[in-house]
């Protein structure tokens, strides 16, 4: 009696320790210009940036950016990364290109950047002994960190804003100084003599 009751005890809490343990995908991005501070979830540090592009909507293009979160491996060895100019992997500071010694798991990474050119980019590669030098993957990292509410609210602002866009509120209503993109409709003034049966599916 007293075995079966510990194996209904451990398969009851099981699906909650493991609950507890879940790694979301992406890396918790937190950007500045300075005024304004934002924070998302994104895939990866990487960004390709012209000149009046902002890594965010929400700020200005002139940005510092600091990415946190967990490098993922499925295979212990030594890696090499690239692209980061600032670079920790478990609290160690990781000069660009070095080699480390890294187990599999998870790892703490922070990554930081700054933006000093008008043409900015930043692209993450990695190479390892069992394999050539490559894009990092978005599928290795992760963050565990658990949601509060600047980021839970900062999460919100930005789905509003892709609402905004998708749906075309822009039409109808100002943004303002929000930096809101517009997705303008057809202009249907005087449809009817300007369309026929064969422009209407």
């Amino acid at each position: 009696m007293r075995r079966s009751i510990s194996i209904c005890i451990l398969t009851f809490f099981s699906p909650i320790l493991v609950f507890a343990a879940e790694v979301q995908s992406g890396l918790i991005g937190e950007f500045s210009d300075g005024s304004t501070t934002v924070r998302e979830i994104v895939p990866t540090a990487n960004f390709t940036l012209s000149e009046n592009e902002s890594i965010s909507t929400q700020i200005d293009p002139m940005f510092s950016a600091t990415w946190t979160g967990l490098l993922r491996l499925n295979r212990g060895g030594e890696y090499s990364i690239y692209g980061a100019s600032d670079l920790r992997i478990d609290g160690e500071r990781i000069r660009m290109g070095d080699p480390i010694a890294l187990s599999a798991g998870d790892h703490r990474v922070v990554i930081k950047t700054t933006r000093t050119e008008l043409n900015a980019r930043q692209q993450l590669r990695w190479k390892s002994s069992f394999f050539s030098e490559e894009p990092i993957p978005s599928a290795a990292f992760g963050h565990q960190t658990p949601p509060d509410d600047q980021l839970n609210a900062q999460l919100r602002i930005t789905h509003g804003r892709f609402l905004f866009a998708e749906y075309g509120c822009g039409n109808c209503h100002e943004s303002g100084a929000w930096n809101l993109s517009v997705r303008r409709g057809p202009d249907l003034s005087d449809i009817g003599a300007r369309a026929n049966s064969n422009w209407v599916a």
